[in-house]
Parts: C-alpha cells; structure tokens; sequence
C-alpha cells in the first residue's frame, strides 16, 4: 500500500466495512492488499514524499479550517486496470461539493509538500470509495461478490467526515487531525 491522505471512518460506517470484510473474507477468503489498514476513504495516494513534516503541518492547517459534514452512499462499485493486479470492489460514496473542495485542498498540500500524486487521485479522475476488496477477483468472483453485496450489503451509508489523516505504507495511522468542532 502506498502512503495516502484519507479520512479515517469511525461509528457505524467503520463498523458496517469490518463486516463486509469479515463476510468477504469467510465466504471467498478475500483479502485486502492492505489488510492491516483501517476503514478509511482516501482522498489522495502518495507516490512519492519528499517532505513529509510539511505534509503534516499543512495538513494540520487543512483540518482547522474544517468543520465536519457527511456523504452518503447507495450503491457498489467496480473499478478495473486500476492498477492492482485485479479488480477493486468498493462502496461508492456521492461526490459532493464539500467532499470534492476537503479532496482539492489535500492535493494542493500534498503536492505543495513535495509529494507525487498517484494517477487516480487527480482531481478530475478521483471517485470517492471505501475499498472492500482488491485481491484475486476473477471476473467470476466480481459477480458473486457484488451479486452478494446487493443482497447482503447495506442499501444507504452515511460516512462522518471529521478527520484528515495520513495512512502510512503499512497501513497504520501515522497522524489523525480532526476537524476544528469549534469554527
């Protein structure tokens, strides 16, 4: 896993993505590439860091300028030639305005830090998800698991946005700032 921006995602929404994992995982031994990592919603891959303090420093002042809001999902998605050796199944969440502005706002510091986005992370390709899955899915096993996911999965998701923080390769939180509650 590279590094990445992301939105760390508690309550609920953290809770309902452990369990698809966990059912993924029981009924097809799916795993994630990144299976250490947390439920999370990346805003930004980081191919490349070369000043990472300032990373966190801007993103600090990113966090303070930020009060929470939520996005909503209602649906699954597909991604493919996304550069993993197989598909990616996942939780679309609706763009918004807000949600685009917080993603802008993470590109601008994270390239202003030195660092390289990764292709998908360009604001004009960027689409928010949760991933669910992204190893081993055969075109036949995409079908099972979507075909699962709409019979099992959530129908509605609503995601807190509360938080700006960096996943670090290994998938650990290296830094978590929340939101300024009090603007």
């Amino acid at each position: 896993m590279a590094q990445c921006v992301a939105v760390m995602l508690g309550g609920q929404a953290a809770e309902a993505v452990r369990t698809l994992w966990s059912g993924l995982r029981s009924r097809w031994g799916l795993e994630l590439s990144h299976a250490e990592a947390a439920p999370h919603l990346t805003l930004v891959v980081v191919e490349r860091l070369r000043q990472p303090e300032q990373l966190r420093v801007g993103l600090a002042a990113v966090a303070a300028e930020w009060m929470p809001f939520s996005v909503s999902g209602a649906g699954y998605g597909l991604f493919v030639g996304h550069g993993h050796d197989s598909a990616v199944v996942h939780l679309a969440l609706t763009r918004t305005p807000q949600l685009s502005a917080l993603q802008a706002a993470a590109v601008t510091t994270v390239t202003e830090s030195g660092g390289r986005l990764q292709g998908q992370s360009e604001p004009r390709y960027w689409r928010p998800h949760v991933t669910l899955a992204d190893r081993e899915l055969t075109p036949t096993r995409v079908g099972q698991v979507m075909s699962y996911l709409a019979g099992k999965g959530p129908k509605h998701w609503t995601v807190e946005v509360d938080n700006i923080s960096v996943v670090a390769p290994d998938g650990s939180v290296a830094c978590r700032l929340p939101f300024d509650q009090a603007n």
